[in-house]
């Protein structure tokens, strides 16, 4: 999976291969294609940051039309702003979505991603799956280690990205549970 740098509504410098809304559509498609041609295997694409990019329509069409054209990659929406428009447009554009529903270490204590990793437990027992996104911080990774070998009797199994999506895509309700992502999946993906 290609973790796609985007732009912030804060100015938040992202280096080199990243997608801005002040690129032209050609500088933005360069661009995106020199990211996804150094991932022969890529099969999604979900954005890094981006609370800005993901908010605009057009700049949305792009990726999505891109992702449609490299034979049905798929889109994951980190969903870093309520407001976001990314997943709207993928539908629109025919391109398989799913969008982050827990952040787990969005606060860095191993206290609050125990919590977070909890309501992931919840949400997924709810609604059958929940993609979960997380960083291979070292409190993150404790948390992790420590939680796996329970979570099986909790009836959590874990899920490539690509799984839920695929199965979203079949309209079948996926045997698993919680997506760790990207950190975690994204070799895999």
């Amino acid at each position: 999976m290609l973790h796609q740098p985007m732009e912030a509504l804060e100015a938040t410098a992202l280096g080199a291969g990243a997608l801005d809304s002040r690129m032209s559509r050609e500088q933005f498609l360069q661009t995106l294609r020199a990211n996804l041609d150094a991932l022969p295997q890529v099969r999604g694409v979900n954005n890094h940051m981006g609370s800005r990019l993901t908010r605009d329509p057009e700049a949305m069409v792009w990726l999505m039309a891109e992702l449609r054209r490299r034979g049905g990659l798929y889109f994951v929406d980190s969903r870093t702003i309520a407001d976001t428009v990314a997943q709207r447009v993928a539908r629109v554009e025919g391109v398989a979505t799913i969008g982050r529903d827990v952040f787990i270490d969005h606060v860095r204590t191993t206290a609050a991603i125990e919590k977070q990793l909890g309501v992931a437990v919840k949400l997924a027992h709810q609604r059958g799956s929940a993609v979960v996104i997380g960083h291979p911080y070292p409190e993150t990774l404790t948390v992790l280690e420590a939680a796996l070998p329970r979570l099986e009797r909790y009836g959590i199994r874990l899920a490539r990205v690509s799984q839920l999506v695929e199965a979203k895509k079949q309209r079948k309700n996926p045997p698993w549970h919680v997506s760790l992502f990207p950190s975690l999946t994204a070799a895999k993906n």
